[in-house]
């Protein structure tokens, strides 16, 4: 069953739904010019970010309008603000999907662990600027571990001398043995 809570700093105005919507409620409104109206309350439709792929509405309260997340909005309004450094984490990896069952405040490094483990993440060969792969980047490992020089190895790679560097310590491509 959906249920409705305000939504912190717009009570009156918004409330989220454990379902991961977001509406207005009926309310009377001013104009500009100080005439008053009433306002039907509604659903509001999320925009989808163009890079992000978060869902995103624009709150509006006292004529200032703030685009906001979905997910963080149906946080706040069921579990409370966010702790200092904590940030928005979808337990099943689906960016859109902001029901309040989905969502928890956890930190950056979680949320890094999450797009881990459902695939999402970018790193290694997934990142667009790769220049290696993990057969040579495990090849690497092993000739710093004999003892060759970061700049030797990065001529033979054909990689800058920081690459190999980063690699050696765990910078990037910790996960290769």
């Amino acid at each position: 069953m959906e249920r409705w809570e305000n939504i912190p700093r717009y009570e009156g105005y918004y409330q989220a739904s454990n379902m991961g919507r977001v509406r207005g409620i009926d309310r009377i409104t001013k104009n500009v010019n100080g005439a008053t109206r009433p306002l039907r309350g509604r659903i509001l439709k999320g925009s989808k970010h163009p890079t992000s792929l978060y869902s995103y509405v624009v709150l509006c309260k006292h004529n200032v309008p703030k685009t906001m997340a979905c997910h963080a909005l149906v946080l706040e309004a069921f579990v409370g603000p966010c702790p200092d450094g904590m940030e928005c984490c979808h337990s099943n990896g689906v960016r859109d999907d902001n029901r309040l069952e989905n969502l928890r405040w956890d930190t950056h490094k979680a949320n890094c662990l999450d797009t881990i483990k459902h695939g999402k993440s970018t790193r290694g060969i997934k990142h667009p600027m790769a220049k290696l792969n993990e057969m040579q980047v495990s090849q690497i490992k092993a000739l710093l571990q004999s003892g060759l020089s970061c700049y030797k190895i990065a001529k033979g790679f054909v990689v800058c001398r920081r690459t190999i560097g980063q690699i050696k310590t765990g910078t990037t491509w910790g996960w290769v043995k």
